[in-house]
């Protein structure tokens, strides 16, 4: 579907510019202004993985890129809400993995993109690399798909999490369903 960039477009039009695989995907989308009025995220180049880790996390914010109901919608934003980067071995089921575009790595080269999403598993072995597995909204699989860290992710980027100050009722939900293996849902509060 095309778009007129001369009519005001409504909420319901933006909405069926977002991808199909966003998830959630009906907030996906912002309002411009009263001159342009809504726009999908999708149309604008953003990334999904964000705005999908914001949900589980409960993470609002008022102002910048932010989603309809006010979750954040990308990296660099949602990075610079959590706490301090941790090591791998330090990694728990509801933390937080993210990559930003242009960072080292640990191998001396660039991060190839900016992505991030939520851990939700960890397998320790003794003497050994925790086995992570990574749950995100992938632009390039076309799904929120479950990806090993170092297979898939190449071992790059850093484990984050939430600062105690921002986690509250709907983050302890999302997060106990991450961890169970269950698909989100939409916000059980507000």
């Amino acid at each position: 579907m095309g778009y007129d960039y001369g009519t005001k477009r409504t909420a319901e039009q933006a909405e069926q510019e977002v991808d199909s695989y966003v998830e959630p995907r009906k907030c996906f989308i912002t309002y411009i202004d009263n001159r342009w009025g809504w726009q999908s995220f999708s149309t604008t180049g953003d990334t999904p993985c964000a705005h999908y880790v914001s949900h589980v996390l409960g993470l609002k914010k008022r102002n910048g890129a932010v989603c309809r109901l006010g979750y954040l919608c990308r990296v660099s934003d949602l990075v610079a809400e959590l706490g301090d980067p941790m090591a791998a071995d330090d990694v728990q089921a509801g933390d937080v993995w993210a990559r930003q575009k242009g960072s080292a790595t640990a191998g001396g080269g660039k991060e190839p993109t900016s992505h991030c999403g939520m851990i939700s598993k960890v397998v320790r072995a003794a003497g050994a690399v925790p086995s992570i597995t990574i749950k995100h909204c992938s632009s390039g699989q076309q799904r929120v798909a479950e990806n090993d860290w170092a297979a898939y992710f190449g071992a790059g980027g850093q484990f984050y999490r939430l600062k105690s100050s921002e986690v509250n009722s709907e983050t302890h939900v999302n997060r106990e369903d991450l961890v169970r293996g269950f698909a989100y849902r939409s916000p059980l509060f507000g």
